[in-house]
């Protein structure tokens, strides 16, 4: 029940990554975004940089907002909120004959955007597009773009290009051509990163009769989730199966729902921004306490509070009590 209300409830997405090792003041930077990206670039293009290391200190070889982001120029780059962490994101894009010319531009207008709240470069994070409806295709693998070649602007053609093929809704096949084509060394999948898929849909597995769409799903998803792929289900609008969205998300709570095509775009936020984990601070240890034994080997006890920097949640606060241990000999003589 819990897990319902939470679905059926005030609509609001985000999905929280596994706590990585942080430090209080960690940042990241990337490529100031490009408020009007060109949909298709010169042939003659001149760059003035081709990597991070061709450019003075303090700057990034990025995409030119002189052009729309066709050229690469050295900028000083923009400092992303939260702790962004690298990621092999994958997106699995619905494009069905149930969603409207109107919402798949709203649909790829999400995209964009939470493309743009990325670190989207060599050492940050690689996105991969999966297009699905009848059939399933891959639009981008993650290592489809490589070197400064790989950042937003140049995702945010690709995005532009996604076809709306308005067919049925197939999401298995997308999942299987996920795990086959994307998720793999030759798809250009990293091991020492996390791995993230987000499945989108505004409606139901098609099924033939008699067949459950549950069992399709699942038998689908696992592989991904054998490999370690963290899947998150998005359904949008009133048409989506919960049950279906239960079945693809690899936990209840990766599991969300959108009210529509138009709040999609406030959700961006959520969906690319990480709370920075922070580091506590020890306290005095207290005095040791007795031997836990009369005679023979024991144990003796200190313990001391651990704070959480002021500031960072409102005032100084004790966050818990650590304990150290030291080994005790006690004889009777």
């Amino acid at each position: 029940m819990a897990v319902l209300m939470k679905i059926l409830g005030l609509i609001s997405i985000l999905f929280i990554l596994p706590k990585i090792p942080a430090t209080i003041g960690y940042t990241s930077v990337s490529c100031p975004t490009i408020s009007k990206v060109a949909s298709q670039c010169s042939r003659r293009i001149e760059n003035v940089c081709f990597s991070d290391s061709t450019c003075p200190e303090g700057s990034k070889c990025c995409p030119s907002s002189t052009d729309g982001g066709c050229s690469l120029n050295c900028v000083k780059p923009r400092v992303l909120d939260g702790c962004p962490v690298p990621l092999d994101f994958a997106m699995i894009v619905d494009t069905s004959g149930s969603i409207s010319r109107r919402n798949f531009k709203r649909l790829l207008e999400f995209i964009e955007e939470m493309v743009d709240g990325f670190d989207i470069s060599q050492e940050g994070t690689h996105v991969a597009i999966v297009e699905y409806s009848s059939k399933a295709s891959v639009q981008l693998r993650f290592n489809d773009f490589t070197g400064s070649q790989l950042n937003a602007a140049n995702l945010t053609r690709e995005v532009r290009n996604i076809p709306h093929s308005r067919g049925f809704t197939y999401i298995d096949k997308a999942l299987e051509l996920a795990d086959k084509d994307v998720f793999t060394e030759e798809g250009g999948m990293r091991e020492d990163v996390l791995k993230i898929a987000l499945v989108m849909t505004d409606g139901k597995q098609t099924t033939a009769e008699g067949v459950l769409a549950s069992d399709i799903l699942l038998a689908a998803v696992q592989p991904l989730k054998d490999k370690g792929v963290r899947v998150i289900s998005l359904g949008i609008g009133a048409a989506t199966g919960i049950l279906d969205l239960l079945t693809l998300a690899s936990t209840d709570n990766d599991v969300y729902l959108a009210e529509n095509f138009v709040v999609l775009k406030g959700l961006v936020k959520e969906l690319t921004e990480k709370k920075c984990p922070v580091n506590g601070n020890w306290s005095d240890w207290n005095d040791w306490g007795a031997c836990t034994l009369s005679c023979g080997g024991g144990e003796q006890n200190s313990y001391g509070p651990v704070t959480i920097p002021s500031g960072v949640w409102g005032e100084s606060s004790v966050l818990g009590t650590a304990r150290r241990s030291a080994l005790a000999m006690r004889y009777h003589v």
